[in-house]
């Protein structure tokens, strides 16, 4: 197989939506949604954190020798196993992955063709100095429209082929 030639994607962070966050109370009624009052819950728990760095901790021990293999043998995974590995989500033409514990500076993504099909590699660094690297396939007969960054995640807008 040839050599695949990566072209870094510029991620945008979404400002429209960072910005109607701030705006907003937590606690005005009516007018709070679930999805703020839930973010508002979550941020008061800092044990959460722990807990979740425990079974982080747990889940790398056990099974970080599975994973290398994986890792190792897959090479470029679909979008299907790409989703299912970050536990991210897919609909119309848009893929989001859960990066959270990642900041934007450490989030690296590119670009190359291999045949008819449109590969991305992401690259990312955490907080705590782990590093990882990932090539996945788009869906056959879509293309990288737009990468940006919301919150600890990223969000993929894909264009259709005809």
């Amino acid at each position: 197989m040839r050599a695949m030639k990566w072209q870094p994607i510029t991620i945008q962070v979404d400002q429209t939506e960072a910005n109607e966050v701030t705006e907003k109370r937590f606690t005005e009624g009516l007018s709070a949604s679930p999805e703020l009052l839930h973010q508002n819950f979550l941020s008061d728990l800092g044990h959460l954190q722990e807990i979740h760095d425990i079974h982080q901790t747990t889940m790398e021990s056990q099974f970080a020798p599975v994973e290398a293999n994986f890792d190792r043998i897959a090479g470029v995974l679909s979008t299907e196993s790409m989703l299912n590995k970050f536990e991210g989500t897919s609909s119309d033409g848009h893929l989001s992955f859960p990066l959270h514990g990642c900041e934007l500076s450490g989030v690296k993504l590119s670009a190359a063709e291999l045949g008819e099909n449109s590969i991305l590699k992401l690259s990312v660094a955490g907080r705590d100095g782990d590093e990882f690297e990932q090539a996945f396939s788009l869906p056959s007969g879509s293309r990288l429209a737009t990468a940006t960054w919301d919150g600890g995640e990223l969000h993929l807008l894909l264009n259709r082929l005809s």
